[in-house]
C-alpha cells in the first residue's frame, strides 16, 4: 500500500514537473475576452488589447469567424512583451503596436499582405524583425521612432524571408539614420546590394526553400491555388501548366518572369485571376502574350518594356490594370479594350506603338495618361463613355482626329494637351473642359462647342495657336483664367448669348491681355445681357454680330 501511495506521489510531482516545462503542452491563444474587436461578415478586427499578459498570442477565430486584421492603435502603448500572429492575419494596421516601449519580440506568420504607416512606430525593445515571404506592402513610417521620421533606434536587423515587397516605404530613405539593415536570400528577387531603398544590405547564404514543378518555383497562396513565383528555364515557348501538385495555378507572382531574355511566347492558363506588379517586366524576346479568359487582374508595370511585345488580347473579364501596365511597349500597335475595364492605373499604353484602339462598348471611363505619348491617329469612342481622365491623350501627336461621344460628359486636366488635333466637336452633354484639355494643341483650327457646356477651365486652349474663332455657346457661365492664353492667332471670340457670370479675364493681368500677343475681338448678339454695345469688355473690343 505503501509503494503504491508513493508511486502516486511521484506521478504527481512528475505531472507536475513536465507541465512547469512546457512539456507535452501547448501555449493556448489569449482569450477573446483579452480584445475588443469588431464583426465584419465572417471576418473579425481586433481593435484593443485589454488583457493582463504580457505575452500574448492572438487567436485565429473568434466565435467561429477568422481573425484577419490587427486593426489601428490596437496595441499602441501597450505593457507587452512578446506577440505572435497567426496565418489568418492579412494586414496589421496604422500604428497597430506603436510605442509598446517593452515590445521585445513579435512573429509574423505567413499570410500577413501589410503591415501599415507606423505599425511598430516609436521607441520599443525589438531588436530586429522577420517578415513573411507573403508580405506585398510596408507602409510609409511602419518602423519609424518616436521621432516620427527616423528608424527606431533599437532595431537592427529587418529580415525577409521572401522577395521584396511590392510597395516599401517605410520610413523614407533620406531620413534614414543608419540604425538598420535588411536582410534577404540570396535568391530573393527585387533586392540590390549593397544598397536597396536608400537602406543598406546584407545577403543571407542560403536560398529561400521554394518548391520547383517543370521549372516553375511556385507557392500556396492565401485562397489556396498556387502562385508562379518565377520561371528557372530558358524555352521560347512557354506555357504555364493549368494545376500544380493538383491545385489550380491562379496567380502569376511578383517579378516572376521578370528580364526574361529568350522567351518569345508564353500561354497563360484560364485558371489564372491575376498577373502581379511586374510579372513580366522587361521581357526583351517576348512577342506574343495569350491571357486567360479569367484574368481579371493586371499589376503595375506587368508588361513595361517589353518592346517586341506585338500581340495580346485583353478578355472580357478583365477588370483592373495598374500603372504603366504597357508602358514602353514600343511594337505594340493595336488593343482592344474590354468594357469590363472598371479601374485604369496611370500610364496604362503610355509611350506605346499604337496606331488603332477599339474601346468596347460599355466602357465607361478611360483613365489617367492611359495613352500618354502613343502613335494614334484616329480615335472613336463609344456611347458608354462617359469621363475622360486627365492626360488621356496628351503628347498623342499624331492624333488628327477624334469622335466624342454624345454621353460624354467630362474631359479632366490635359485630356489631350499637346496633341495633333486638328478638329475637335464636342457633345451637348459634355458640361465641363477641364484645365489645360487643349492646350498647346497647336495644329487645332476648328473647335465646336455645343449648347449644354458650362465652364471652360484655366489654360484650357492656351499656346493652341493656330486656332483664329471660337464660338462660346450661350450655355456657358464659366471662363477661367487664361482660357486662351497665348493662342497668337485667335481674331475672334463669339458669345451665342449673355456674357458669361464668371469670366477671370485674360487682361485682369497685363502680360496676358492685349499687347502679349493676344488680340482677339468679342462678338455678341445685339441685347445681350452682360455686354455694352460699343464699349470694350473686360479690356477686348467688342463687336455685333
Amino acid at each position: 500500500m505503501k509503494r503504491l501511495i508513493a508511486l502516486f506521489i511521484l506521478f504527481c510531482l512528475t505531472t507536475v514537473f513536465l507541465a512547469s516545462c512546457g512539456l507535452n503542452s501547448t501555449k493556448k491563444p489569449n482569450p477573446a475576452s483579452d480584445f475588443e474587436y469588431k464583426v465584419d461578415g465572417e471576418q473579425i478586427t481586433i481593435t484593443k488589447y485589454i488583457g493582463k499578459d504580457k505575452t500574448v498570442r492572438i487567436p485565429e477565430t473568434i466565435d467561429g469567424k477568422i481573425v484577419t486584421t490587427i486593426g489601428d492603435q490596437a496595441f499602441t502603448m501597450s505593457i507587452i512583451t512578446e506577440c505572435v500572429l497567426p496565418a489568418t492575419i492579412r494586414k496589421i494596421g496604422w500604428c497597430a503596436f506603436a510605442a509598446c516601449s517593452n515590445l521585445e519580440k513579435i512573429t509574423l506568420n505567413e499570410g500577413l499582405l501589410t503591415i501599415d504607416h507606423g505599425a511598430f512606430a516609436g521607441e520599443s525593445k525589438l531588436t530586429e524583425i522577420s517578415i513573411p515571404k507573403t508580405v506585398v506592402n510596408i507602409d510609409e513610417q511602419a518602423f519609424a521612432s518616436s521621432l516620427g521620421v527616423y528608424a527606431s533606434s533599437t532595431l537592427k536587423k529587418v529580415i525577409f524571408e521572401g522577395d521584396a515587397p511590392q510597395n516599401f516605404l517605410a520610413p523614407a530613405p533620406t531620413y534614414y539614420d543608419g540604425n538598420f539593415t535588411i536582410y534577404y536570400h540570396q535568391n530573393a528577387k527585387g533586392f540590390t546590394f549593397p544598397r536597396w531603398n536608400g537602406y543598406p544590405t546584407r545577403v543571407i547564404e542560403t536560398e529561400m526553400d521554394v518548391p520547383v514543378f517543370e521549372n516553375f518555383e511556385y507557392s500556396e497562396n492565401e485562397t489556396g491555388g498556387i502562385t508562379v513565383l518565377a520561371y528557372l528555364g530558358s524555352a521560347e515557348n512557354v506555357i504555364i501548366p493549368q494545376t500544380i501538385q493538383g491545385k489550380n495555378v491562379t496567380e502569376i507572382g511578383v517579378y516572376a518572369f521578370k528580364k526574361n531574355s529568350t522567351m518569345r511566347t508564353v500561354t497563360i492558363p484560364n485558371t489564372v485571376i491575376s498577373i502581379q506588379t511586374y510579372a513580366f517586366f522587361s521581357c526583351s524576346a517576348l512577342t506574343t502574350v495569350a491571357l486567360s479568359n479569367g484574368l481579371t487582374e493586371i499589376g503595375a508595370f506587368a508588361f513595361a518594356s517589353c518592346r517586341e511585345l506585338s500581340t495580346i488580347n485583353l478578355p472580357n473579364t478583365l477588370q483592373t490594370l495598374g500603372d504603366y501596365t504597357f508602358h514602353y511597349c514600343t511594337a505594340l500597335k493595336s488593343i482592344t479594350i474590354p468594357n469590363s475595364i472598371t479601374d485604369w492605373g496611370d500610364c496604362a499604353f503610355a509611350y506605346t506603338a499604337l496606331k488603332s484602339v477599339v474601346f468596347e462598348d460599355g466602357l465607361t471611363t478611360i483613365g489617367n495618361s492611359a495613352f500618354w505619348a502613343s502613335e494614334l491617329e484616329h480615335i472613336t469612342l463609344p456611347d458608354s463613355i462617359k469621363v475622360i481622365d486627365a492626360d488621356a491623350f496628351s503628347s498623342c501627336h499624331s492624333l488628327k482626329t477624334i469622335t466624342l461621344n454624345e454621353g460624354l460628359t467630362i474631359l479632366e486636366a490635359g485630356a489631350f494637351e499637346n496633341s495633333g488635333l486638328t478638329a475637335i466637336t464636342l457633345p451637348s452633354t459634355v458640361i465641363s473642359i477641364s484645365e489645360k484639355s487643349f492646350a498647346s494643341c497647336r495644329n487645332l483650327i476648328s473647335v465646336t462647342l455645343n449648347n449644354g457646356l458650362q465652364s471652360i477651365g484655366d489654360y484650357a486652349f492656351e499656346n493652341s495657336d493656330a486656332l483664329t474663332e471660337i464660338i462660346i455657346p450661350a450655355s456657358v457661365t464659366d471662363i477661367n483664367e487664361s482660357a486662351f492664353k497665348s493662342c497668337t492667332a485667335m481674331q475672334a471670340v463669339k458669345f451665342e448669348g449673355d456674357a458669361p457670370t464668371a469670366y477671370a479675364n485674360p487682361a485682369a493681368d497685363v502680360m496676358y491681355g492685349p499687347g502679349y500677343g493676344v488680340y482677339y475681338k468679342v462678338y455678341f448678339h445685339r441685347g445681350a445681357q452682360g455686354f455694352t454695345e460699343g464699349e470694350d469688355w473686360h479690356r477686348y473690343g467688342t463687336e455685333i454680330w
